[in-house]
C-alpha cells in the first residue's frame, strides 16, 4: 500500500495546480476574505435595487410625458 500511496502523493503534488484550475477549487487563502468580499456585493446589490427603483420612476415619468405630449399634438 505505501507504494501506490507514494505514487498517488507525488501525482497529486506534481499536478495539485492543474487539479485545482480544472474543478475550479479555490484554497483557503482565496476564501480567507470571504465573508468581507461578501458583504461588499450585498452593499452593491442594495445600490443597485435602489438605483433600479429610482429609474424605474423617472421611466414610469418619461413614458407619461410622452403619452401627454402625443395627447397635446393631436
Amino acid at each position: 500500500m505505501n507504494g501506490i500511496d507514494s505514487y498517488m502523493d507525488n501525482y497529486l503534488d506534481k499536478r495539485m495546480a492543474s487539479i485545482m484550475d480544472e474543478w475550479q477549487l479555490a484554497t483557503r487563502f482565496e476564501t480567507g476574505d470571504l465573508e468581507h468580499r461578501l458583504r461588499i456585493l450585498e452593499d452593491d446589490i442594495r445600490s443597485m435595487d435602489d438605483f433600479e427603483k429610482m429609474a424605474d420612476v423617472k421611466l414610469t415619468d418619461l413614458e407619461n410625458r410622452i403619452a401627454r405630449l402625443k395627447e397635446a399634438k393631436q
